[in-house]
């Protein structure tokens, strides 16, 4: 989980808010980080959606299967694995 930008650098929002940034190169600079953030939440939402696309891919192709007591099954132990 990633704090908006104004979160992180609460400085420059009060800056930006009380008009303190006379200082073009930080004015520049604030304004980058704010088109960062919004970049980055498009980019979180764009992921989600392809996550969820990808679901709803795999889920349209996987088959339930059916197991009956005494069936050969290969168990997963991702525990395991690791030791």
């Amino acid at each position: 989980a990633n704090l908006p930008i104004s979160l992180e650098l609460p400085t420059l929002e009060l800056m930006h808010q009380m008009d303190f940034l006379e200082n073009k190169p930080m004015e520049v600079r604030y304004s980058q980080l704010m088109e960062l953030e919004k970049i980055r939440n498009e980019v979180m939402l764009s992921m989600e959606k392809n996550q969820a696309q990808t679901k709803r891919t795999f889920d349209k192709k996987a088959k339930a299967r059916v197991f009956n007591e005494g069936d050969l099954v290969l168990k997963w132990d991702e525990v395991e694995k690791s030791q």
